[in-house]
């Protein structure tokens, strides 16, 4: 994930034999209000035009991810800072663990 963008993640998952939908949202500290609007709007057509207004929506905030978001990555996520300096880009790893 990279601090700029936001994110649309489908989770499908049987409880009782009977399949069910999560779709998050997750919105980079560095993410513009136009990408965090956008996300929001683009998880509510998902639910809408494939789901039929089926799924449970959650927004996610960099930092704030709730523990049952980061188990679908197995309790680790890596959030990439993208920062340009003088022509060059650097990549700080960070590995979020919750």
């Amino acid at each position: 994930f990279y601090t700029g963008d936001c994110y649309i993640i489908l989770y499908t998952y049987n409880t009782s034999g009977r399949e069910s939908n999560i779709i998050y949202f997750w919105q980079g500290t560095k993410s513009s209000t136009d990408e965090r609007g956008a996300s929001a709007i683009y998880a509510q057509r998902l639910d809408d035009n494939e789901l039929n207004g089926s799924a449970t929506q959650i927004r996610v905030v960099q930092g704030r991810e709730p523990e049952h978001f980061l188990r679908i990555f197995q309790g680790k996520m890596i959030i990439l800072l993208v920062i340009y300096c003088l022509c060059k880009r650097i990549i700080k790893l960070t590995n979020v663990e919750k």
